[in-house]
């Protein structure tokens, strides 16, 4: 899948995708990094976007052109979403990959 949609961004135009980074209802350890790599595979930027509950507003983050360092990028969005609450905050993990811990 990422692969595919890699190859969509070089030969579009202009081509914007939304990825639910968490991809799951349920509370995981890990988010998916499906975005992760389709962003830097492509060299685009990711745009995060907010739903807080907590403050009731909604809208987008600055965009991030990936450095290619894992930690230091999801830092980023743990950095962004730090005080966020979500609909089921109990339901919210960690903001990591996989790939930090490995």
């Amino acid at each position: 899948v990422v692969d595919s949609i890699v190859e969509a961004f070089h030969s579009a135009r202009e081509l914007v995708l939304v990825v639910p980074t968490e991809g799951t209802r349920a509370r995981v350890e890990y988010w998916k990094s499906g975005f992760y790599h389709i962003a830097r595979q492509a060299g685009v930027p990711i745009v995060p976007s907010l739903l807080d509950f907590g403050t009731k507003r909604g809208g987008f983050g600055p965009a991030l052109e990936l450095s290619g360092d894992v930690q230091i990028d999801m830092q980023y969005f743990r950095d962004f979403y730090a005080g966020m609450k979500g609909l089921h905050p109990e339901r919210f993990g960690p903001i990591r990959l996989r790939e930090e811990s490995e």
